[in-house]
């Protein structure tokens, strides 16, 4: 919920807003308590959910503000962490995702990898059947996911019987 105010009121921090962020944003819900906040915070949900694009700039936003100060990298256990928390409903794979990271990749996060992986998300299927690894552009790292996952997680077709 913080997120998604923190967002709502265009703050550059999810911990600590100014005073003009605070005010200004509050001004722009149309929020005079934070009563009327805690009721706008469902509809500003709402908004993300129906509004893919609105969801891209809160999904990029979430990135920015969770990234130590100073760094362009965010760090892969707070990746893992937003990963569950803002595409937990739109990535039926998000478990084997994050099981995928943290056995086989371990690093930070890219900026670029964490928006191509909202693009996985959504325009990949469940099964992967859609994937091509061959003339898509997506990056190794999700290659590399596919194949783990096909290997691992997704079942193997019976061997053919050998023939005499």
């Amino acid at each position: 919920r913080m997120l998604v105010f923190s967002f709502s009121i265009r703050a550059k921090s999810c911990i600590q807003y100014t005073k003009d962020e605070f005010v200004n944003g509050l001004a722009a819900l149309g929020c005079e308590s934070l009563d009327a906040v805690r009721e706008e915070i469902p509809q500003m949900q709402a908004r993300l959910a129906r509004n893919p694009q609105q969801f891209r700039e809160f999904y990029e936003y979430a990135y920015t503000v969770s990234c130590d100060e100073g760094q362009k990298v965010l760090g892969l256990e707070t990746a893992l962490q937003l990963w569950r928390l803002v595409l937990g409903d739109k990535f039926k794979q998000i478990d084997w995702w994050c099981e995928f990271l943290e056995t086989m990749h371990r690093k930070s996060i890219t900026k670029d990898t964490w928006c191509l992986t909202l693009d996985f998300a959504l325009y990949v299927s469940d099964d992967f059947s859609n994937y091509d690894s061959v003339t898509s552009a997506w990056p190794i790292l999700l290659d590399e996911f596919v194949d783990w996952v096909r290997q691992e997680k997704l079942p193997q077709p019976p061997a053919e019987p050998c023939s005499p």
